[in-house]
């Protein structure tokens, strides 16, 4: 697949308002942030170092901080994203709900709300510009858990879906024979024995 384009979406390490020691929306990584942004720096390196052609990162600083330290690591200086940063609303409030399993793979879906899809747009507007600059290879993009959800509802057209990632979670997404392809979801082996792992 040399001809492919691969995404691997990256969730920023814990930031200080995960670990609840602020409520500030644009925090900084705590200690255990920045232990999860090395681990998933030497993850990317093992396996995907000589293919990266590309590093990028919203311009949240906890995206960023995680982004520097994976630059650092895998020796790519990180580029700014605009249009990637986290939504500033609670977007599962935004997302349908169905009364059950059964619904929510018949029941027709009601129109998007209007600030989620002016945020779809966005983010789907930041991804175009992502790949016009890199039509083939590797590109790590560091974001948020909102923005690599609805990338993921995006390209597969589901809102019925919820995608959940832990801090650091990669996302593989791999573009060839003329269609995505979800390689992977929320992969984080590289944070065995890390504090706040989740298996």
């Amino acid at each position: 697949m040399e001809d492919s384009l691969t995404l691997l979406l990256v969730r920023h390490g814990q930031s200080e308002a995960n670990a609840g020691v602020t409520d500030d929306p644009d925090s900084l990584l705590t200690p255990v942030g920045r232990e999860q942004a090395r681990r998933v720096g030497h993850w990317l390196r093992s396996y995907y170092s000589d293919r990266i052609v590309g590093l990028y990162s919203s311009d949240m600083r906890r995206a960023m901080a995680t982004a520097r330290v994976i630059g650092e690591i895998i020796g790519r200086p990180p580029h700014v994203l605009d249009g990637c940063a986290e939504a500033e609303v609670w977007l599962p409030d935004y997302l349908p709900r169905f009364e059950d399993p059964v619904s929510a793979i018949r029941v027709p879906l009601p129109p998007v709300h209007a600030d989620y899809a002016a945020f779809q747009d966005r983010i789907a507007d930041a991804l175009a510009a992502l790949i016009q600059q890199h039509a083939r290879g590797t590109v790590v993009l560091v974001s948020h858990g909102g923005v690599m959800g609805t990338l993921v509802r995006i390209l597969f057209g589901s809102p019925r879906l919820s995608v959940n990632t832990h801090n650091t979670g990669i996302i593989k997404i791999t573009w060839y024979r003329g269609r995505w392809h979800l390689e992977y979801l929320n992969r984080q082996e590289h944070l065995a024995g890390c504090e706040g792992y989740a298996v």
